[in-house]
């Protein structure tokens, strides 16, 4: 029985793996060393828009950003797109994070479902004393719409004043998911084939033990 268990599960492992559902960062994540100011003396809000290529959930987010001044704590939200308004539709995810070096990488244990073809906004601010930072640029050419804003004291969150670009370089970011059903017409890779075969043989020689 316990061999039963473990053949299933090394099917159903190779049945399941992880996909990039957007990316703008370069070759071995590379990006730009210069990009849009976040946090800071006007306390600068910026987004950008992303179209993921396949369905999937939110496993991990990967960020080139660097760190300026002040309390090393960020917030990035993922907000539905709401047409011409921007970063204004559903808020589906919020996460303070501390920057870990100039490429920080975020797991999540609870990120949202995103659909291919589906617009949304990676939306990141300053959320500590101070906060002042960089969100690096991406180094690969990759344009699209951004958006900013400048909160000041007296605005509410329903009155935000979001300037967007409809053709801007993008930030440097990757969003990925861990647990992507895979596409049963697709060819395996060479290792995904090695653990399919040991488990398929142990299924056939447990049958015939068993007959």
């Amino acid at each position: 029985m316990k061999l039963t268990v473990l053949a299933l599960g090394a099917l159903l492992t190779v049945a399941a793996h992880g996909a990039t559902l957007y990316d703008t960062l370069g070759p071995a994540n590379s990006y730009q060393l210069s990009g849009s100011t976040i946090g800071g003396v006007y306390d600068q809000v910026v987004a950008d828009l992303f179209e993921p290529t396949v369905d999937g959930k939110i496993s991990q987010i990967t960020l080139a950003m660097g760190h300026t001044s002040g309390q090393n704590l960020y917030r990035l939200d993922i907000v539905a797109n709401n047409g011409e308004e921007g970063p204004t539709g559903a808020n589906l995810f919020t996460l303070d994070f501390s920057l870990t070096g100039y490429l920080t990488t975020l797991n999540l244990s609870n990120g949202p479902s995103l659909q291919a073809g589906g617009l949304y906004w990676m939306v990141i601010s300053g959320a500590g004393e101070g906060t002042q930072g960089a969100w690096w640029g991406n180094s690969g050419g990759f344009r699209g719409t951004t958006g900013w804003h400048n909160t000041q004291p007296g605005f509410s969150a329903n009155a935000v004043n979001w300037h967007l670009n409809g053709d801007s370089y993008l930030n440097a970011f990757r969003v990925s998911s861990g647990t992507t059903p895979q596409d049963p017409l697709a060819t395996p890779e060479p290792s995904t084939a090695l653990l399919a075969g040991p488990a398929l043989l142990l299924l056939g020689w447990l049958r015939r033990r068993r007959s």
